[in-house]
């Protein structure tokens, strides 16, 4: 969620697990609707895969699908929340797509489903990197060619060489929003 920290600093707390609920509440149907599978919740953030936990070979454009449906929620779920005089934090979305490693991790009484790799650092890269891009959502030019191949019917704009935080070379991205 983009503004959470401010919205937090202003709620008292049972305001902000309801602010959270209502933007999980948001979210989750969108991306199971999508073929999406969530990995877990962190905080403000939610980690989910396309295609890892049940093979899809439209996994890239299910979830570029996803977060168009997403961006068109949100927008919804902000005017309704900004009429009664709420904070209204946006949604930011980093998407990569790979080769990952799933499966349950931990020890003992405490377990739980985790993704592991390249693409998943990559994701969490790409969303951070939206402060940079004054934009809403990135992946990569890679990712947004997959999607097209797979049926995506979706512009996107693309901006070349990027030097994003944390990754070697340049990348080129694609604006999800």
């Amino acid at each position: 969620m983009r503004g959470f920290t401010g919205a937090a600093a202003r709620l008292a707390p049972d305001e902000l697990i309801a602010l959270l609920g209502e933007y999980q509440g948001l979210l989750l149907p969108i991306l199971k609707a999508h073929g999406g599978s969530i990995d877990k919740f962190m905080g403000d953030g939610i980690l989910a895969s396309f295609g890892a936990v049940s093979p899809d070979p439209a996994f890239a454009a299910q979830a570029l699908r996803a977060v168009d449906a997403i961006w068109t929620a949100v927008g919804h779920w902000r005017a309704q929340r900004q009429a009664a005089g709420l904070p209204a934090p946006d949604v930011g979305a980093g998407l990569a797509s790979g080769e990952v490693v799933f499966g349950i991790i931990g020890h003992g009484q405490r377990l739980e489903y985790t993704l592991i790799g390249d693409a998943v650092n990559l994701a969490a890269k790409l969303e951070k990197h939206n402060k940079v891009e004054h934009s809403r959502g990135l992946t990569t030019r890679t990712t947004y060619q997959l999607a097209r191949a797979q049926g995506y019917a979706g512009s996107k704009e693309l901006r070349a060489a990027r030097r994003v935080g944390g990754v070697a070379a340049p990348l080129d991205l694609a604006v999800l929003g």
